[in-house]
């Protein structure tokens, strides 16, 4: 396993960084929207939403940051 700094022999590990492409940042990305509305920050995470929607139209939502889509009062 390679560890920054300290090289990685070719072929050792062949997996291509994380992209926003990759589930996994979705994820996470969601997840931060959930952090920010937890933490009372609605605009911010109302504009994250708005981005993460303009990017992936497709993607599914959970229910409760739909709820932030649909009641700016929340």
């Amino acid at each position: 396993m390679g560890v920054v700094g300290q090289g990685v022999s070719e072929g050792e590990n062949d997996e291509p960084p994380a992209t926003m492409n990759s589930p996994g940042a979705r994820v996470a990305w969601l997840r931060r929207i959930t952090e920010l509305a937890n933490q009372g920050r609605t605009d911010e995470a109302r504009a994250s939403l708005a981005e993460f929607r303009k990017r992936y139209p497709n993607e599914r939502i959970p229910a409760a940051l739909r709820a932030l889509e649909s009641d700016p009062a929340n």
